[in-house]
């Protein structure tokens, strides 16, 4: 999980291509494996919303590494409650476009926004915490990862139609990470993601289905969910689907 690196991709398509954007499939990839990122237009436009029109002004100022200029325009919008401009601060911060990487700003930032329910920043904070740089640190922290904050986080994220989260939950009960291991929680989550189109989780309950982990057995079903994945060009699902078409 890389939050310097997520960032940088997100952020960009968060303040120049949403008006403001939803990221229904999060920002970051999950700890068990990528996550694809779908961006799904809110309704409204900039000409009707001063709001919206001033995200994208900071958004064009971003691209042209104006980040000073954009962090300024952004903390107004913030500091009157505007959720949007409280997780791209967030965002800036953790990238470290504003100095050295900051996670501590971003936590509060992202916590701001997550007040709000701002679906992306609820993730992004069970990611800090599952990390452990809540309290500030570079990459991860084993000693002060706080799994009980990420659970809590990812599920109030995914409640909210947040696809990685729902895919990180899986991977969370499938490992045993702050709680039991519990394949049919893991399942369930995948199950979520799966019908959402995350080709990962699309895979990973073919292959539960394959295997009998955490459902019954089931071989029609892991073909349906592989082949979801395949067409996606999941690399690991266009194999099984090799194997599948010769079983009967």
């Amino acid at each position: 999980m890389n939050i310097q690196r997520g960032g940088r991709i997100a952020l960009a398509i968060f303040l120049t291509a949403f008006l403001p954007a939803d990221f229904t499939a999060g920002v970051y990839a999950a700890q068990t494996g990528g996550a694809e990122r779908h961006v799904t237009a809110r309704p409204g436009s900039a000409a009707q919303d001063p709001d919206k029109n001033l995200l994208l002004q900071a958004g064009q100022l971003y691209d042209r590494k104006k980040y000073d200029e954009a962090r300024n325009m952004l903390l107004p919008l913030a500091q009157k409650g505007n959720a949007d401009a409280s997780f791209a601060l967030g965002l800036m911060e953790a990238r470290g476009d504003l100095g050295r990487p900051d996670y501590v700003k971003a936590r509060e930032w992202w916590e701001k926004a997550a007040q709000k329910g701002h679906p992306e920043a609820e993730y992004n904070l069970g990611l800090i915490y599952y990390r452990g740089v809540q309290q500030g640190g570079d990459g991860t922290d084993p000693a002060k990862r706080d799994f009980a904050e990420t659970l809590e986080w990812w599920n109030k994220a995914a409640e909210h139609g947040h696809i990685t989260a729902m895919y990180s939950l899986a991977g969370m009960a499938r490992t045993g990470e702050g709680q039991p291991k519990n394949m049919r929680l893991a399942a369930s989550w995948y199950t979520r993601a799966a019908k959402l189109g995350h080709p990962e989780a699309q895979y990973q309950l073919g292959s539960m289905y394959l295997n009998g982990a955490g459902v019954e057995k089931n071989l029609a079903e892991a073909k349906t969910w592989m082949q979801q994945a395949a067409e996606a060009g999941h690399p690991g699902a266009v194999s099984a689907m090799k194997m599948l078409d010769n079983i009967k």
